[in-house]
């Protein structure tokens, strides 16, 4: 029975104050065994304990699966091991804000061949919602593993009620620390814009192993002060290999220097020879950072750093894309799609994409003529940002447990990054 996949989804019910869970049960062959809602706490939990259970936003169901082992009094299973659509999509498209089950369904091309016109969001009940979660779990079994439960075979997704508890309780913490550090970042009188860019080898794991760290310094005009490439040797072993080209799952990444097997990556130093540098750079008093979905980033820099045993001091950045999605209240897409909108032809056409100078200059070229266009400064327009555009080092593996195997996980806690 422990095989059986179960698609689940809670819903509270307020009119009768009861949570209802829908679920769809099915054998390793994708057979459907049975379907429903339950109320009972004893009920649901047995579906859950004896079968795989598999939902969208583990997360955000977390907190009712605790509350049922409370009313029903029995003692949790920690050690339970539940499959996160919404972290494996997530993962797949590098996502830093909250998509919900129907925008994912539409990102994947499946709204309008799952849910029909008379779907009513507001009386959906717990299992046509899990009927969602099975439509999505099929298209990525297809797209990514060429059967329907081969996904499961993946490290991606997989997590337990602990890594969630974890992770609720560090997001809570982030919250509080990215508005305070808003704050002070709106009452600074810092002068000078850096933009940073970073590629790497590979990123097994969320670890970047980083080959590329590029910066662009301007003044408070959005005058160019300092432009430099560091090329790094990522390191020995198969661990540090670049795996940038025919990946299964994503199109090829293409660096600057690739030929002769990146031999320009490998005769440069390792990242430690850099930490000085790179460090005064980055916490320069008179400088705030900022960069383009800087949040990975700042994880590869904690990763670096704690990898040579010298933990990062917590770095305050803003994320460029965050800005933009903040001001037009929508989703971007790449910074490619920001050049061409903001960035005049002619500077636009020398820069080189996954060049991590180019994409740091054009992290700033897109605000610089953002700014010139809208005539505001950069102080006035952060003013009216919510703390979402704010990133911080210190948080940047806290959203990824459910991401990561075991041994990965306990790595990355005994190096403080979690």
């Amino acid at each position: 029975m422990e095989n059986n996949l179960l698609f689940f989804h809670f819903i509270e019910e307020e009119e009768q104050d009861i949570l209802s869970f829908g679920y769809l049960l099915y054998s390793p062959s994708f057979s459907l065994i049975s379907s429903g809602k339950k109320t009972n706490p004893h009920d649901i939990l047995d579906l859950i304990e004896e079968n795989i259970p598999i939902c969208y936003d583990l997360l955000y169901f977390s907190a009712d699966i605790l509350s049922l082992y409370e009313k029903d009094g029995r003692p949790i299973d920690w050690d339970k091991k539940y499959f996160d659509l919404y972290a494996l999509y997530k993962y797949k498209r590098h996502l830093h804000f909250y998509v919900d089950i129907f925008d994912c369904l539409t990102h994947l091309g499946l709204f309008h061949k799952t849910v029909d016109s008379n779907f009513d969001v507001e009386d959906a009940d717990a299992k046509d919602m899990a009927r969602l979660s099975r439509v999505i779990f099929e298209d990525f079994s297809l797209k990514y593993d060429g059967s329907s439960t081969g996904v499961l075979n993946g490290r991606l997704g997989w997590s337990d009620l602990r890594r969630q508890k974890k992770i609720g309780e560090s997001l809570d913490e982030y919250a509080d620390d990215s508005e305070s550090a808003r704050y002070m970042l709106s009452k600074s009188k810092k002068n000078k814009f850096l933009f940073f860019d970073i590629e790497c080898s590979n990123t097994d794991y969320c670890e970047g192993k980083i080959c590329e760290f590029s910066y662009c310094l301007f003044d408070s005009n959005f005058k160019l002060l300092e432009k430099k490439e560091i090329l790094i040797n990522p390191g020995e072993g198969e661990e540090n290999d670049f795996k940038l080209l025919g990946r299964s799952d994503s199109r090829d990444l293409h660096l600057q220097y690739e030929e002769n097997d990146y031999k320009a990556y490998r005769e440069s130093p390792t990242f430690d020879k850099f930490m000085d540098e790179i460090e005064a750079l980055l916490f320069d008093e008179d400088t705030i950072v900022l960069g383009y979905e800087v949040e990975s980033d700042l994880r590869f820099l904690s990763y670096s750093f704690s990898r040579y045993e010298r933990p990062l001091r917590n770095l305050v950045a803003i994320d460029v894309k965050r800005v933009y999605e903040e001001i037009l209240s929508r989703g971007v897409g790449s910074l490619g799609d920001l050049v061409s909108r903001y960035v005049p032809s002619d500077e636009a056409a020398s820069l080189r994409f996954h060049s991590a100078l180019d994409d740091a200059y054009a992290t700033g070229l897109v605000l610089k003529y953002f700014l010139l266009i809208k005539e505001i400064d950069f102080k006035t327009l952060f003013k009216d940002l919510s703390s979402d555009v704010v990133c911080l080092s210190s948080y940047a593996f806290s959203g990824i447990p459910e991401l990561i195997d075991d041994e990965v996980y306990e790595r990355l806690l005994k190096d403080g990054l979690l």
